[in-house]
């Protein structure tokens, strides 16, 4: 008998060899060789089923000789009981005689059965029954570099009918996957929750997955009596771990400085500073940042909590400029990092501080002030040459460590009046304009002139957008006079009168000696307004030939405005006398304004009296004789020397 003991379903135990002896006897020579072949398999008895396996022979043995080693039994469990069966063993004597044939051929010698004994408990048991519970597990977000997470392996050996062999396992991963651990004996029935565990490498950023693989080994220790064959291993079966490892987020400060500018008062002004957290990939943690301390004349405000990878916030943080004093306000403002572990529950971790510059000013606003509001360039005369007048602008603001400059210009001139003018670069605190904007006159034609200019300023500087100050009108007013122009005019009576620049003449032409000749003259202010008024007096000189008239002559006049005339200035001429007569009238005249005279622009004008005495014969009168002739003639000659030497007087008194 042979008792395998306990063996598992599905298992196949391989007996010892058997040994086999020829134990024939006789004399040397003549002792046949010895054959030995498994036979049928007996008929099981037991409650189990077996399968029951004979290997190998066993030809030509010799008398006297031993088999140990040739033929084996393999018994393999199929059903859960006792096994009571044998196989059987035939033994043949070979025809051979030390391995020469002797002529006799092969003959059955008899036969053994290799039995197996239920009684001593050859038994066949059910295998462990292996499930895992949680064949995925999911190891879920770490940050790079920590500790490998990791996940407990459930194990049950499920109970299927007794007998069952319990459960060993053990477990390994394949790298990015650790396995560690084993467990033994997991009772059918049983789970194991502990002692299998999974991990993986947190060495580089990014998803991880792979499989770890357990080994499982269905062992019939705790049934017993299996000897060295208690162990039957099984097929591993795999767990699927994934998890993810997150890096550290990387600060990229993207505003490496500010610059900002402002005026006094004015509604402080800010800048963000950007900030983006610069990965190759979403496996990063997210970014926080927030503002340190902000320096003198700045306040800085906001935080980042959660920037995500390849993520830029261009408006949370930022920082404002105080506009109390004038002045160049720079510094530099901290900001802080953190990689916040929110995605992978890490504690957060610091990573530095970066620093924006920051470079501020802050000017006092120009102020603009015009001193000169009006400019009236008075009475001034048609082709006057009048110098410009200049307007007056001053930066009244006071002088500070940064201050705008005051620009501007001097426009919207109409009719005869031209302002112009720019204050260039502009004015400093406390300069004025001096001779930069001015206003003209065209004095080409006569009126009276109004018009409003305007300074249109702004306050300046190199950073900021020009502030549009108020709009200043500047009045303008003059007025452009004709000269006053004095003119004689011949009313009504005898003769012609002509001009000549500043003479006139009034020529009677041929009078008859006796007979009574006169004329009315007037002066006129011949000029349109407005206009200087004209005054004056007349120098009358030794008149022999005429006579004058009205009241007018003598004296002075005045207020003769434009277009207006003195009348009334009648002359007679004394006709006694045959013969040329010339008399010459002067007038001394200037024009006025307002109190203000301009002599210098009236010509003193001369009027000539001009005409030729004749005497009238009548055709009735007899001829007179020689005598008479001679000395008719020589009164006449006598005459006209008296004339004549009166005009030469005349006339040298004049020129």
């Amino acid at each position: 008998t042979f008792n395998f003991g306990t063996i598992q379903v599905g298992q196949s135990v391989t007996s010892g060899a058997l040994s086999i002896s020829n134990t024939a006897s006789g004399a040397s020579g003549y002792v046949e060789d010895l054959n030995a072949q498994f036979g049928a398999v007996n008929a099981n008895s037991g409650t189990g089923t077996a399968g029951i396996v004979g290997n190998g022979s066993i030809s030509g043995l010799r008398a006297g000789s031993t088999n140990n080693s040739s033929m084996t039994v393999t018994v393999t469990g199929t059903a859960a009981g006792t096994i009571v069966s044998g196989i059987g063993v035939d033994f043949i004597t070979a025809g051979t005689v030390n391995g020469v044939s002797d002529g006799l051929g092969t003959a059955s010698v008899g036969s053994a059965t290799y039995g197996i004994d239920g009684s001593i408990g050859g038994t066949v048991i059910n295998q462990a029954d292996p499930v895992i519970n949680n064949p995925t597990i999911d190891l879920g977000n770490v940050r790079i570099g920590s500790a490998s997470p990791t996940g407990s392996v459930s194990v049950t050996n499920q109970a299927t009918s007794s007998p069952q062999a319990a459960l060993d396992a053990s477990i390994s991963g394949t790298a990015p996957i650790s396995g560690s651990g084993s467990f033994s004996l997991l009772a059918p029935g049983s789970t194991d929750s502990s002692s299998l565990r999974v991990g993986m490498s947190t060495a580089t950023a990014g998803a991880v997955s792979g499989t770890a693989t357990v080994a499982l080994v269905s062992d019939a220790s705790n049934v017993g009596g299996c000897g060295s064959s208690c162990k039957l291993t099984l097929p591993s079966q795999s767990v699927t771990v994934s998890g993810a490892v997150y890096r550290l987020a990387s600060p990229t400060l993207n505003t490496s400085s500010v610059t900002i500018a402002a005026r006094v008062g004015d509604a402080s002004p800010a800048a963000a500073v950007s900030v983006t957290n610069a990965s190759p990939d979403a496996y990063t943690e997210g970014l926080a940042a927030s503002m340190g301390s902000a320096p003198n004349g700045w306040t800085s405000s906001g935080n980042i909590s959660n920037l995500a990878a390849g993520g830029t916030d261009a408006s949370s943080l930022r920082v404002s400029l105080d506009t109390a004093n004038a002045g160049t306000v720079n510094g530099s403002q901290t900001v802080n990092f953190t990689s916040n572990g929110l995605v992978d529950n890490a504690t957060p971790e610091s990573l530095g501080s970066q620093s924006v510059q920051l470079n501020g000013s802050v000017y006092t606003p120009a102020v603009e002030q015009v001193n000169t509001t009006t400019v009236d360039f008075g009475v001034v005369h048609v082709g006057q040459s009048v110098g410009p007048q200049t307007v007056s602008v001053t930066n009244g603001a006071q002088s500070t460590a940064l201050n705008d400059v005051l620009t501007g210009s001097l426009t919207g001139s109409s009719g005869p009046f031209t302002a112009s003018g720019t204050l260039g670069s502009g004015l400093g605190a406390g300069q004025g304009s001096g001779s930069d904007l001015s206003v003209a006159l065209d004095t080409g034609t006569a009126g009276v002139y109004s018009d409003t200019a305007e300074f249109s300023g702004a306050s300046h500087d190199s950073q900021l957008s020009d502030l549009q100050l108020a709009t200043v009108g500047i009045g303008m007013s003059a007025q452009v006079n004709n000269y006053a122009d004095a003119a004689f005019a011949l009313d009504s009576g005898s003769g012609s009168l002509s001009r000549s620049g500043s003479d006139y003449l009034l020529n009677f032409g041929d009078i008859t000696q006796g007979s009574g000749v006169s004329s009315l003259l007037s002066l006129l202010n011949s000029v349109t307004g407005p206009a200087d008024n004209l005054e004056g007096s007349f120098a009358l000189g030794a008149l022999t030939d005429v006579s004058l008239s009205g009241t007018n002559w003598s004296g002075s006049f005045s207020g003769l405005g434009a277009g207006q005339s003195l009348g009334g200035l009648g002359i007679d001429v004394n006709s006694a006398l045959v013969g040329n007569f010339n008399d010459t009238i002067t007038l001394d005249g200037m024009g006025y304004y307002g109190g203000a005279t301009y002599n210098p622009y009236v010509d003193n004008i001369t009027l000539t009296l001009e005409g030729d005495v004749v005497n009238s014969v009548p055709s009735s009168v007899p001829e007179p004789g020689s005598l008479a002739l001679f000395v008719m003639g020589g009164m006449m000659l006598a005459a006209m020397a008296t004339r004549r030497r009166r005009r030469l007087q005349s006339n040298s008194g004049r020129d």
